[in-house]
């Protein structure tokens, strides 16, 4: 989960023209036993993708936007758990409006979950309480983080096997992890630590190439002054690509991040560098701060 920006004045079209004020007017009437349509519109969903990078708001997963759902942060139904009925008011409101993957949007994940640490907030008919960002609704101090509101990265960061934990002792950064399943088998060992570790084992085989042009220009040759290119020759690619996985439209751009923020720690610790001699992790180690400080 990363921060993302929404546009509040850029609402789609489906939640703001005529046939959608009816369905608000049977909404209001109807309360909570509305039939709710619309919100799930084909301007609606491209305008998420656009904001959220094509990614899923909670585990930042990557699907072709014809299998990602548009998602209510708040509850529209029965919260789970709950005596609550849900915050169907909020149905077509913009900021509550959120684009999930299935697995996270399934009711053994986030579903209609939504655990709050104070009073839950009953309907309001006053509209300008019902953006996400008003204080009646953060006075709920709801456990799950709103990646439009809060700076998810202040809350959750990545350890160096893939796998997602609360920073700093957050509760909400626990809480969410534990709601949406974050950690899932699915998304955990079969994608993010897969490709973590692809990435960490091209560099470990780069080491190889390291030893053997050091053993041409600095062994063999004689030739000094070569060595910081020699890092570069046998590196830079996978830096360069965990450079460039940091950026927001990047799948599970937090996660490189983290690897980018703690590379050492995550080669100490990986298993890739278990069996590694100790002089390889060092030219790893001394290579990436080489390359930290040519891309200040």
């Amino acid at each position: 989960m990363i921060n993302v920006e929404k546009d509040l004045k850029d609402i789609p079209n489906s939640l703001n023209y005529s046939e959608h004020k009816i369905r608000m007017r049977n909404l209001l009437d109807k309360k909570n036993k509305h039939s709710f349509s619309g919100y799930n519109a084909e301007d609606v969903k491209k305008k998420l993708s656009t904001i959220y990078h094509d990614k899923c708001a909670y585990c930042e997963s990557k699907r072709h936007n014809a299998k990602m759902q548009v998602e209510h942060y708040r509850p529209k139904k029965e919260v789970t758990g709950n005596s609550h009925t849900g915050y169907y008011w909020l149905a077509y409101e913009w900021t509550n409006l959120l684009l999930s993957c299935p697995d996270c949007n399934d009711q053994a994940a986030k579903g209609n979950h939504f655990p709050i640490a104070k009073n839950r907030q009953l309907f309001t008919e006053n509209k300008n309480d019902w953006n996400a960002n008003t204080n009646i609704l953060l006075s709920e101090e709801p456990y799950l983080l709103h990646p439009e509101i809060d700076i998810p990265e202040d809350h959750l960061i990545y350890n160096f096997a893939a796998k997602l934990i609360e920073k700093d002792n957050s509760k909400r950064g626990q809480k969410t992890i534990e709601i949406c399943k974050l950690n899932r088998d699915t998304l955990w060992k079969s994608v993010r630590k897969g490709k973590l570790e692809c990435l960490l084992k091209r560099i470990k085989k780069r080491v190889v190439k390291y030893e053997e042009l050091k053993k041409d220009f600095l062994d063999r040759f004689k030739i000094t002054g070569f060595k910081e290119w020699i890092y570069e020759f046998s590196f830079w690619n996978e830096f360069d690509e965990i450079n460039k996985k940091q950026n927001k439209d990047e799948e599970f751009s937090l996660l490189f991040i983290a690897l980018y923020n703690n590379f050492n720690n995550f080669i100490d610790n990986n298993i890739v560098f278990k069996k590694i001699d100790k002089s390889q992790i060092i030219v790893i180690k001394e290579a990436f701060k080489l390359y930290k400080q040519k891309n200040i």
